[in-house]
């Protein structure tokens, strides 16, 4: 069982109380891959972003280092596209620019262009550059930091600049630069008056957890609260994450770790937590959209390619709930679990909690305190310092993620809830929302149709809601596409053979419930599902290998060209082995076993019978699957076994035909045996010491051979060709 870790982020009215100041430009990510790349979907996610509260977007990594493609006419460019969606940009400047080139690039976009950017970093990842065996000198890395930021801040004194964004926290870059006296010390003033750097920015990639930040953090906020006892308040400086994912490559990542997991979009909503809780100025994950969303090695996506369509993914979703109620204020609070985490924050509008349960089997009561007491006695207790004598209980699903939303009292007027199962269907979250009392102890859920179920057009829907208040329920109506179905006064809350419901036309729909409470007050939930015509399954069909195909033991198996097709498009195909997921395919060609897809899976495979069994899954919803078996043969030779008389040879190996034993006279049978463990045959031997048996009449695949006597037997494998 993973361990519980619970995030908790709470939105109140706190501008009497001490509290942290969040950054307005907290939630970040980076523009990769640009929208002047072909691929790129940036086009398409602006709208994505900006609903989800996205605060800054960074134009950098090491594609932006070449100036021959991140022109100044694309920079500025790109950065128009950000600011349009309410977003800040970082704009990267490449390390080998002169004092010139810097001048230049800063007049074209502040002066020319007037987009007034205010956040400039400087080069990317020094300590790789692109190798890992030849990063760039120390001496070199001050140099191009000093000249750039001085011609920047020449053309400008009251822009920041961000530096040295190494590829994870380098205390051999950071102390040299940051620490120590010298001449590459970066930490003080050029030959104007201004400071070099005003932001410490590096990255961090491989992470299952926000704590794995802990130490890094720390020993930064250790260097700038050093520097920043020279410095006035106008001029202090903080610390950023330029990038961050749970893996830098795919195939080397745990399960928990692959960026398409639930678990990674659990990790997304502890780092920002590190972000509100320790001051930074941005985090900022990579990237939005790459390798064309495919669940590939190199793709750090935010969303996925599913035939075409893109949908977020857990990161997206964890994001979206944080930066649609963001506030300005961090909160202190306590709970009795050490692996539970919380953050709070707020301001005068109102509050929020998100609970993130990373556990894989258990369900959780919790409670709630936002005057700084514990409240009711449950199994997860939380106190916060919200300033509100008020207390909100609940359970918490596996695997779920609840972002629960409340107004300056400290009424619920929202819930999200997100699980792995959301996760997996490429779902967005489930939104409630309450008025008045409602969401004290109110809860409305669909339970038939669940959520982004398919239909066929013939069906009539049936519809089944579950609405429950202490106060009780006076009535709920259900709308379908807005349209009023009816209107239902008692439980159970349901509508069967409506008219309105059948023969509904192709595409999306939405029903929403309305629930009244007998105080008046109201809960709103809704459920979208899919009319789609009658059902078309795959077709999937392997090309090669072909069904009893023969390798030699120790072959490393590829699987290329896997068929599969759908009229609605295929989603994707999962490749098994012996019915053990090898990998999930999003995008044809569907293949497996190729250099760099590192599936370890079919590497070296043992002599043996094995099933291949490849799954298609069409963008409806529909699977189909097909199966072929392949035999991997021994190497072929002599088989010496040790017993008490001496050795026993037995070949050849594998078999076709005849199997020879020889000095075998103390044994009265030999016994064959299939894979199922069903007796084929019983041979008498008649303590003969060589015999030779048929072989012939047995179907290709592994065979125990067992050499039997009153008082002991011995026993071997033999693979029938």
């Amino acid at each position: 069982m993973r361990r519980l870790g619970i995030i908790l982020v709470i939105l109140t009215s706190v501008l009497s109380l001490k509290a942290q100041n969040i950054s307005p430009y907290l939630i970040g990510t980076n523009a990769w891959q640009p929208t002047w790349h072909s691929g790129s979907k940036l086009t398409e996610l602006w709208g994505d972003l900006q609903s989800a509260g996205f605060q800054l977007v960074r134009i950098g990594g090491n594609g932006a280092q070449t100036d021959s493609d991140y022109t100044k006419e694309r920079v500025a460019s790109l950065v128009a596209e950000i600011q349009a969606i309410g977003a800040v940009p970082i704009v990267q400047v490449p390390r080998h620019f002169d004092a010139t080139k810097t001048t230049t690039l800063i007049t074209h976009i502040n002066g020319t262009k007037g987009l007034h950017v205010k956040y400039w970093a400087i080069g990317n990842e020094p300590n790789l550059d692109n190798d890992w065996s030849d990063p760039i000198p120390i001496s070199q890395v001050a140099a191009y930091i000093k000249t750039i930021s001085k011609a920047l801040k020449a053309y400008d004194p009251s822009i920041k600049v961000i530096g040295p964004d190494p590829a994870w926290y380098d205390n051999n870059y950071i102390n040299p630069l940051f620490v120590n006296a010298g001449t590459n010390n970066v930490s003080g003033k050029d030959e104007n008056g201004n400071y070099y750097l005003d932001v410490l920015c590096w990255h961090k990639y491989g992470i299952a957890s926000g704590s794995e930040f802990d130490g890094d953090i720390s020993q930064a906020i250790g260097v700038i609260t050093q520097i920043n006892k020279n410095r006035p308040a106008e001029n202090k400086m903080s610390w950023a994450i330029g990038e961050f994912n749970s893996h830098y490559d795919n195939s080397k990542a745990t399960n928990d770790q692959k960026v398409w997991s639930f678990n990674a979009g659990q990790m997304f909503a502890e780092v920002y937590d590190q972000g509100m809780r320790k001051g930074a100025l941005t985090i900022c994950p990579w990237s939005i959209y790459e390798s064309g969303g495919n669940r590939g090695n190199g793709d750090l996506s935010l969303f996925d390619n599913v035939s075409g369509q893109l949908k977020g993914r857990s990161s997206y979703y964890h994001t979206l709930m944080l930066g649609q109620n963001m506030k300005s204020k961090y909160l202190t609070n306590t709970d009795n679990n050490g692996n539970v985490t919380v953050i709070s924050m707020g301001d005068s509008t109102g509050l929020a909690v998100m609970i993130l349960n990373k556990s894989d089997s258990k369900s959780y009561e919790y409670s709630l305190g936002l005057n700084g007491n514990y409240g009711t006695e449950k199994e997860l207790k939380i106190k916060v310092t919200a300033g509100l004598s008020k207390e909100f209980t609940g359970t918490i699903g596996k695997n779920t993620t609840k972002m629960l939303v409340f107004d300056v009292e400290g009424k619920l007027i929202k819930r999200y809830t997100y699980n792995e199962t959301d996760a997996n269907n490429m779902s967005a979250p489930t939104i409630e929302l309450f008025t008045g009392s409602a969401g004290e102890t109110g809860m409305l859920e669909f339970t038939s149709p669940i959520k982004n179920s398919r239909k066929e057009q013939a069906d009539t829907i049936e519809v089944n809601v579950n609405a429950v208040h202490n106060s009780g329920i006076a009535s709920v109506a259900l709308y379908l596409n807005k349209t009023l179905i009816g209107t239902d006064s008692a439980s159970p809350f349901q509508w069967k053979s409506i008219a309105k419901l059948a023969n509904l036309p192709l595409g999306i729909h939405e029903l929403e419930a309305v629930a009244i409470t007998t105080a008046g007050d109201s809960i709103i939930s809704s459920v979208e599902f899919s009319v789609m015509a009658p059902s078309v399954l795959p077709q999937v069909s392997f090309t090669s290998p072909v069904n009893g195909a023969v390798f030699d033991e120790g072959v490393n198996l590829t699987v290329t060209g896997v068929q599969a097709t759908h009229p609605a498009g295929v989603a994707n195909v999962k490749l098994y082995l012996n019915n053990v997921l090898v990998r999930q395919e999003n995008l044809a060609p569907f293949d497996w076993g190729l250099a760099g897809q590192n599936d370890t899976k079919l590497l070296n495979l043992k002599a043996g019978t094995y099933t291949l069994k490849a799954v298609a899954t069409a963008t409806t919803g529909e699977i189909a699957e097909t199966s072929i078996q392949i035999v991997v043969k021994a190497k072929t030779g002599f088989l010496n076994l040790e017993n008490d008389k001496g050795e026993i040879h037995i070949y050849p190996i594998p078999v076709i035909d005849h199997l020879t034993f020889n000095n075998i006279g103390e044994y009265n049978n030999i016994e064959i045996i299939n894979q199922a463990g069903v007796l084929m045959a019983t041979i008498s031997n008649g303590n003969a010491e060589s015999r030779i048996i048929e072989m012939a009449q047995f179907s290709r695949g592994m065979y125990l051979v067992r050499l039997v006597n009153p008082t002991s037997n011995i026993a071997f494998k033999v693979l029938k060709e």
